[in-house]
């Protein structure tokens, strides 16, 4: 499904790289991703999986990290990424991924931090 594992099933160990990226619950985490041949291949349960999310307020999860993995696979030069979003533990629709990758939002429903703190679901 993509989720936790699928990195090792695609990838080999060379071709890993090895970061600190802003977890789903707002502190830092050490996760992978791959460059090969110029593709960039990001598992999101490493930045913002459920393994990471063991916190009450769960709801409040963000994918910023996983914005920040792409961006790690950007500056190494791929400009083809695979994104693979099974195992996640984020409720953000990618709001947080878009604001590493430097999408600012407005209005009344997204606050320009991309933290979903304070928003009321409907």
């Amino acid at each position: 499904d993509g989720g936790e594992g699928t990195l090792e099933c695609l990838t080999e160990e060379s071709a890993r790289r090895r970061v600190r990226v802003t977890g789903p619950m707002g502190g830092p985490v050490e996760a992978e991703y791959a460059a090969v041949e110029g593709m960039g291949i990001v598992e999101m349960a490493r930045a913002a999986g459920l393994l990471l999310a063991r916190d009450s307020r769960a709801a409040l999860a963000t994918t910023y990290g996983v914005g920040e993995l792409i961006l790690e696979c950007l500056m190494r030069g791929c400009r083809r990424i695979l994104l693979t979003a099974g195992g996640s533990a984020t409720n953000d629709g990618g709001c947080g991924m878009l604001c590493a990758l430097g999408a600012r939002f407005s209005g009344r429903t997204a606050p320009p931090s991309c933290l979903l703190e304070g928003l009321s679901v409907r």
